[in-house]
């Protein structure tokens, strides 16, 4: 059953859908700031900490829960159709999910399209397994997880 705040999003999508506004033109910019203010609507838990690295040379963003219960990491990898979201939108996402597992999660902040066409979100992804593989995680420790686009990454 969908959660409350996955039928907010739905519907709000949907009236701007309706409104003309849910198509992507010229100005992607103005497109991933509307996205962005969309997702910030949905706050992740006060008892997840965060914290900003680098994973290789992409920015990205630990997700820390209260419980951690197993070793390794959820290597979350966040959607938009690969031309909008960002580390900061799923944050709730990224909180819920390494709540469940009981493990910590890295959100990576892949580039985005048209600026990076194909294959740099895949290049990104790959240099973030690599570089968790490089800080000692075994590859059996690594769950690699994502929404929309970033479940198309993960592939």
């Amino acid at each position: 059953m969908a959660s409350w705040q996955s039928k907010f999003v739905k519907m709000s999508f949907r009236w701007q859908r309706f409104r003309g506004q849910g198509q992507l033109g010229a100005d992607i910019e103005a497109e991933r700031e509307r996205f962005g203010r969309q997702l910030a609507r949905l706050k992740p838990p006060e008892e997840v900490a965060f914290s900003e690295t680098k994973a290789g040379d992409r920015p990205a963003l630990w997700v820390v829960p209260p419980d951690i219960r197993r070793e390794g990491v959820v290597l979350f990898l966040h959607g938009g159709a690969y031309l909008i979201g960002s580390i900061q939108g799923y944050r709730a996402l990224a909180a819920a999910i390494a709540m469940s597992a009981g493990m910590r999660a890295l959100i990576l902040d892949y580039r985005l399209a048209p600026e990076h066409p194909f294959p740099a979100a895949v290049e990104d992804a790959q240099a973030a397994y690599q570089w968790l593989l490089a800080e000692g995680h075994k590859p059996q420790q690594i769950v690699v997880a994502g929404d929309s686009a970033g479940g198309g990454l993960t592939l």
